[in-house]
């Protein structure tokens, strides 16, 4: 391949998105990753119009994403102990609840009534096969 007249290196060098929903196209944390980059981060950045402190691009790290056992500040939707990622939990997961309900506190919240039940499962399968933490102490960042 050449070089593009655009970017300043070969396009085949640059990560790219992984299909969600395709277990081969590789690992769970990579199309999870896809997944929020697609489907969340348009919105959730810092002052982009709300007040979310996460970050969900395909950019941020893991720990600069800030949803593992973080507390959530705007609605726990009475869900036990409730974390923005509880990790190994998807019962007490903030996402995870946003993700698969069509009723107040969806994601997105326009322009859907049924549920991603794809992308629901693959958030579900992430969180689940995240360690769980020996009694870390939670972060307290408003996101959402």
């Amino acid at each position: 391949r050449s070089q593009s007249a655009i970017l300043d290196s070969d396009p085949s060098k640059f990560d790219r998105l992984a299909n969600p929903i395709d277990p081969k196209d590789g690992s769970i944390e990579k199309r999870v990753r896809s997944y929020l980059h697609v489907n969340c981060s348009p919105c959730h950045v810092e002052a982009g119009g709300g007040n979310s402190k996460i970050r969900l691009d395909l950019g941020a790290t893991l720990a600069q994403m800030n949803l593992l056992e973080t507390k959530p500040s705007h609605h726990s939707f009475g869900l036990q102990d409730a974390r923005l990622v509880a990790q190994g939990s998807p019962q007490r997961s903030v996402l995870w609840h946003r993700i698969q309900t069509t009723g107040e506190g969806k994601m997105p919240p326009v322009g859907r009534n049924v549920t991603d039940s794809e992308g629901a499962k693959l958030i579900e399968e992430w969180i689940r096969s995240l360690p769980v933490p020996k009694a870390a102490p939670a972060q307290t960042n408003p996101a959402q």
